[in-house]
């Protein structure tokens, strides 16, 4: 590219001649630079928009719609079969121990889980009396303290007599003497900080746009805004062209912002952000799920992830993309892309067809991704369950806390990739439970009989149901769930066993996808006799939460010949 060397001698000039402006014109001159890139780019945004609304005033088309991916076709048992303890593999005695494994040290703060039971009320008349053995059991008696005299005042005392007292004689007041501060030695300490007294507390004046319950954190957008009234219009394209041309005359960058400082606050990942934009849009237009999901897609294209709008004769759907396969979610599929039509507070409806268009609007290039990286923090609906189980033909009961405000936040979350749920989380309060009740199942004891240990636990502490017995659908759980709902089969607990060897034991884990059926492998320092899977030269030894009795290199007999894929785990 050539120099302008115009421009360049016009730019030495101004900063050559920069000090000699005042401070005020070099500061107003710099608001008017602010002002003319903010015009320019509001401009930008117009031209977008006005193009965009032309565009989906146009180019619509009628679309058939999949009824959604499935993960896996094969019936999974019914039935679990039980391990014979002679079918064990025999382990050789001089085995690696487990590794010293940090877990948490300081418990989360306590919240109420169950109300105690009252304290019967005790009759202090009916109490028996305290038996002395001894003095030493006797009360230790404090001398009384002698009542507080004012200085330069005297008690006098007169003898009581028969006759007529006489007049007490009149006492001269002394005078008042100058009390003189003895002098003291200086003492080496620091000197006394000021605390300052805390600020008044303003009352917020702004005014509020929107507020929303989003599982009991109070959700506020501030701001005047003149949100477009679509009462009574019918679904259709001329009407979703005018919502958005009506959108784009807000502030909504605005409520972006506020949007996304929730987001951060309350730890959510691409599917929680949307939910809040869905929540709102639902408080906005007063329960109409075809608004709240117009008003998602436009805050969502707005954000800049890559979605769309679509609608049939009764219906708006919200369709974006993600970088994970979502399972039983209606899609339709436009450049060899999946478009996933998302439902945030209900099970998808079932329809054949919508309308919608091929473009997306220019700025929207984010895909959703649906990975879990931590524990949502929301407030804290702290339950308990009591697990009981036998380990080593003894028993073992406790109890693990768990956050119902958690399981609540994920009824609806799309079935995603299985590996998603091997790389979650647990949040911090059942993640100490289990931890510190299962750590002396582990502690001191060899690698194998440290997994063994946890096997027996997820294998006993659980009952078994198919999902479809449950849920009548499939769906996989996380680990806050597995505890929560009654049953669990053989993925859930296979994402649960796999979180606590990785925590407690420190060995890797793999997930073992089999037709109809999930396990894990481990790898072991030691090499162990049993049934094992080998994916890039490693060696992995089959551990099945789900086969009762079972120990480490015991695959169930019906997978012992089936090579299943491997699910790396982060």
């Amino acid at each position: 590219m050539p120099v302008n060397y115009r421009s360049v001698f016009c730019l030495v000039l101004t900063l050559a001649f920069l000090p000699l402006f005042s401070t005020n014109s070099q500061s107003d001159d710099y608001q008017d630079y602010l002002k003319a890139q903010a015009e320019d780019f509001q401009s930008y945004k117009d031209e977008r928009d006005a193009e965009f609304i032309g565009f989906l005033k146009d180019q619509w088309k009628e679309y058939n719609i999949h009824k959604g991916l499935t993960p896996d076709t094969n019936p999974k048992p019914v039935k679990l079969p039980v391990a014979e303890p002679k079918a064990a593999p025999v382990l050789p005695k001089k085995l690696k121990k487990v590794k010293k494994v940090d877990i948490p040290k300081k418990k989360p703060v306590d919240f109420p889980v169950e109300v105690p039971a009252e304290k019967p009320v005790v009759d202090l008349a009916e109490k028996p009396p305290v038996k002395v053995e001894s003095l030493k059991d006797l009360p230790v008696v404090k001398p009384q303290e002698k009542p507080y005299v004012k200085p330069f005042e005297r008690v006098v005392e007169t003898p009581v007599e028969k006759k007529t007292p006489e007049p007490a004689p009149q006492i001269a007041k002394p005078e008042p003497e100058i009390y003189t501060r003895p002098e003291e030695k200086p003492v080496d300490s620091e000197p006394v900080k000021k605390v300052a007294k805390p600020a008044p507390v303003k009352e917020d004046t702004r005014k509020i746009a929107i507020k929303t319950d989003f599982y009991m954190t109070p959700v506020v957008i501030y701001g005047t805004y003149n949100f477009p009234v679509m009462n009574g219009r019918a679904v259709n394209k001329e009407m979703i062209a005018s919502f958005w041309d009506k959108m784009s005359q807000l502030d909504y960058d605005s409520i972006i912002a506020q949007s996304q400082k929730y987001r951060i606050d309350l730890k959510l990942n691409d599917w929680g952000y949307h939910y809040i934009l869905y929540r709102l849009g639902l408080e906005q237009y007063k329960g109409d799920k075809n608004m709240a999901n117009l008003f998602t897609w436009y805050m969502s294209s707005k954000s800049g992830y890559e979605s769309r709008i679509g609608y049939n004769d009764t219906q708006v759907f919200l369709l974006m993309p993600s970088k994970n396969n979502l399972y039983s979610i209606p899609f339709l599929t436009l450049n060899n892309k999946k478009y996933y039509s998302l439902f945030y507070d209900d099970k998808p409806s079932s329809f054949k067809s919508l309308f919608t268009y091929q473009g997306s609007y220019p700025d929207a290039r984010k895909t959703m991704d649906f990975e879990l990286s931590s524990s949502p923090d929301i407030p804290k609906v702290m339950k308990q369950r009591n697990l009981a189980f036998e380990v080593n033909k003894q028993g073992v009961e406790f109890s693990a806390v768990y956050n119902k405000n958690i399981v609540d936040f994920f009824k609806y979350y799309p079935q995603t990739n299985m590996k998603v749920y091997f790389e979650s989380f647990m949040s911090p309060e059942l993640e100490y439970a289990l931890l510190t009740a299962l750590k002396p199942m582990v502690e001191g004891k060899t690698e194998a009989e440290a997994v063994n240990n946890l096997l027996s636990f997820v294998q006993k502490a659980f009952s078994y149901k198919t999902d479809d017995g449950q849920f009548g659908h499939e769906k996989y759980m996380l680990p806050e769930e597995t505890v929560f709902y009654p049953y669990s089969d053989c993925e859930d607990r296979s994402f649960f066993f796999a979180y606590l060897v990785r925590k407690l034991v420190g060995l890797e884990v793999v997930g073992l996808d089999y037709p109809g059926h999930v396990a894990t492998g481990v790898r072991f320092n030691d090499n162990l006799p049993g049934d094992y899977v080998v994916n890039n030269n490693v060696k992995y030894m089959v551990c099945d939460p789900t086969y009762i009795n079972a120990t480490l290199g015991m695959a169930m007999p019906q997978y012992k010949k089936t090579k299943p894929e491997v699910v790396k785990i982060r």
